[in-house]
């Protein structure tokens, strides 16, 4: 049984690539255990990665716990719109999960609970897990709830027809729920916590934290730009790199198409990081790219900063839809993180308004680029390399490390009791 005190619960349903849980879920949590050892943090994960997580979590921790049956089932009633079912499967994963707390703590003296829960789904099992937690004596809960998109965009973009209508319309439903009842709201840019207090109420309690990503030592980052380099065999070239994958709203056939052109030119090399290495190959295959001016390959997050540092151009093309505007794309955070500067193209909501007026030089943004328009702003970065990759790691230590990310967390953390008052 763990001793009484101040308890951080995560819990984490929306099943985000195993990438993505290690860098914005995983790694956050662990660097909170470690700054703040005192604190007791409980895990609660939607997909069974307990096995691929081995190193972070010893044999028979109590403190990760893997719900994937549960979620599977919870998920599958929300697609077909079942809401007989789907009420008893909130209040079944809330009972679980409220089960495995009271049987690892111990409730002697005023206890403090803080539920942190991802997206719209979560946020219903954290509402329910509070109204658990507050029949208990000497305990106070409070549900943050991390919205860490526009869901409801993006149901009714990508799902096929008609059933992104009927899902769309349970998720908005379920948005308003979270939205009367969480203590407190987190979004992932400004754009989007303005368009939450349009949708609602100004009134909303709404803090902005953007995607966290390890950031190393600057003379580190930059003798492994030159070391790696040197072992790809790219030093002569202009490296332009895309991190992320292949699915339809990351436009890779428009990046491809620029790229066809650019790597017709002796100058120029490509860099693609993606986990969908067969259909990456086939887009590949299909605009014919010069293989020998192409990395394409898979790598784990912790060694990704070694292939953006030898970049020189990270690369982000975006449509014009709300689900984009709300966003803060993870894949900048980690091009600027690793001194890359970025140009983007789409109305990528605090990237165009206001980082690329901030800092031009790093967050480049066009209405439209083209091969021509990329080959211009080579020739710019090339004659202040070393600058521009000083001053984009500079930008990352302030807006994006994870150290300062948990800091900030932290801080909500303990003072959420003032901040809904």
């Amino acid at each position: 049984m763990m001793n009484s005190g101040e308890t951080y619960v995560y819990i984490s349903l929306d099943s985000p690539s195993l990438s993505v849980f290690k860098t914005q879920v995983l790694t956050p949590l662990m660097y909170l255990k470690k700054l703040y050892p005192n604190k007791r943090v409980i895990l609660f994960i939607a997909d069974d990665w307990k096995n691929s997580l081995f190193k972070f979590f010893k044999k028979n921790d109590r403190t990760c716990w893997s719900l994937k049956r549960k979620v599977l089932n919870l998920n599958l009633c929300c697609l077909l719109k079942l809401p007989i079912i789907v009420e008893p499967q909130f209040q079944f994963l809330a009972d679980t999960i409220t089960r495995h707390l009271i049987k690892n703590l111990t409730f002697g003296s005023p206890e403090k609970i803080i539920i942190h829960t991802r997206g719209q789904i979560g946020g219903i099992v954290g509402i329910k897990v509070k109204r658990e937690l507050n029949k208990l004596p000497y305990v106070t809960p409070y549900l943050i709830v991390d919205f860490r998109g526009d869901v409801i965009d993006e149901v009714k973009t990508y799902y096929p027809k008609p059933i992104n209508r009927y899902v769309g319309n349970m998720v908005a439903k379920f948005e308003k729920i979270v939205v009367d009842n969480a203590d407190l709201l987190l979004t992932i840019s400004f754009t989007f916590k303005e368009i939450l207090e349009t949708r609602y109420s100004k009134s909303l309690k709404i803090k902005v934290l953007y995607p966290p990503t390890t950031v190393m030592d600057i003379s580190t980052l930059w003798e492994s730009r030159e070391k790696m380099r040197r072992a790809i065999g790219i030093e002569q070239y202009f490296v332009i790199t895309y991190l992320g994958t292949v699915t339809k709203w990351q436009n890779l056939d428009k990046i491809f198409k620029i790229m066809e052109n650019l790597l017709k030119k002796k100058e120029f090399f490509f860099i693609l990081l993606t986990p969908e290495l067969d259909a990456a190959q086939k887009l590949l295959n299909k605009y014919r790219l010069n293989i020998r001016k192409v990395l394409l390959k898979t790598v784990d997050p912790s060694k990704i900063y070694k292939y953006i540092s030898a970049s020189d151009l990270g690369i982000l093309y975006r449509d014009n839809r709300l689900l984009n505007k709300v966003s803060f794309p993870v894949k900048v955070a980690e091009y600027v993180s690793n001194g890359c500067p970025v140009i983007f193209t789409g109305d990528v909501g605090d990237l165009r308004k206001i980082f690329s007026i901030k800092y031009p030089e790093i967050f480049i943004f066009k209405d439209r680029f083209s091969f021509s328009e990329i080959e211009k702003v080579s020739m710019t970065v090339k004659t202040k390399r070393k600058e521009l990759f000083i001053k984009a790691w500079s930008i990352g230590k302030d807006f994006f490390d994870v150290k300062n990310y948990v800091k900030r967390l932290h801080f909500i953390y303990q003072n959420v009791d003032h901040m809904v008052e």
